[in-house]
């Protein structure tokens, strides 16, 4: 695979896999908002108690409810680079 990508990306391409792995979409997660990356392995419990005695630093952690909806935010702009999402190359050839 890196030699393919290495051959391909002499002419700006690169091969991505269909189906993400959770490394991705957790590192896209984190480039998104590093927020995700700095409550990782935090109960909700403990993040919605530091959310209440810090003003500052509390709001910046995510429940395990706001860290799915990051990673399906992720899965689906993973979607529209592999071509399964509402983008369509032939339909943007058409409407210019």
């Amino acid at each position: 695979m890196k030699l393919i990508n290495k051959i391909l990306g002499k002419f700006g391409l690169v091969i991505i896999p269909i189906k993400p792995t959770q490394y991705l979409l957790n590192s896209m997660a984190v480039r998104q908002n590093h927020a995700f990356g700095m409550s990782a392995g935090m109960a909700d419990e403990e993040i919605n108690k530091i959310r209440q005695e810090s003003l500052i630093f509390g709001n910046q952690l995510l429940t395990s409810r706001e860290k799915r909806a990051a990673i399906n935010e992720m899965v689906q702009l993973h979607e529209e680079v592999v071509l399964r999402g509402f983008y369509n190359p032939e339909l943007e050839k058409t409407n210019k």
